[in-house]
């Protein structure tokens, strides 16, 4: 064991076991996510198989502003659960999202935001909540959970389990880790 540690420069062997009909169906539930979420201008969604990159109405993902790249990842993400499980592949079933919504703004040095070509459209935002609540009502072995600053429309709150964190002792739950 120490003789093998000891070498230097070993590289692991990669085959890629992922078939371009993999790759295809994967893109095709991406697509379906990112149209139920009214994503802008959508045309196509493929893969890259040699940059292993995401292509979005043929802009690779990594072209795309950051708010885009977020909903885009978030996207992938469902989409390898959803995948996984409709194949009987493994997967915990649950994901969990930290803002895939709100997309971080630098401050200038007067405090004004930058980047608000990076915004994602309400349309779009309350879309996504919709469309997710419909997922969880249909297959309730999936959980998405979603820490996030926008709030779903009343009637999208209604099919989730929506929980507000004031961040006021005594009104509601505080926050995240509940306070005595």
């Amino acid at each position: 064991i120490m003789r093998e540690l000891s070498k230097k420069n070993q590289r692991a062997k990669f085959v890629n076991e992922i078939t371009k009909e993999i790759y295809n169906d994967l893109a095709n539930e991406i697509k379906k996510l990112l149209k139920g979420w009214n994503y802008p201008d959508l045309t196509s969604v493929t893969f890259d198989y040699d940059d292993q990159e995401l292509i979005v109405s043929g802009k690779m993902r990594k072209n795309h502003g950051k708010g885009y790249r977020a909903i885009l990842n978030t996207a992938f993400l469902i989409a390898i659960m959803k995948y996984t499980r409709y194949n009987g592949l493994k997967h915990p079933g649950i994901i969990i999202l930290d803002s895939p919504l709100t997309t971080y703004k630098e401050k200038t040095a007067a405090g004004n935001s930058i980047g608000s070509d990076e915004d994602i459209s309400l349309d779009m935002k309350q879309a996504f909540f919709n469309n997710l609540s419909d997922i969880n009502q249909a297959h309730p072995d999936f959980q998405i959970i979603i820490f996030e600053n926008i709030e779903p429309m009343s009637e999208v709150q209604d099919k989730m389990n929506y929980i507000h964190f004031t961040k006021t002792v005594g009104v509601g739950r505080y926050g995240f880790i509940p306070v005595d």
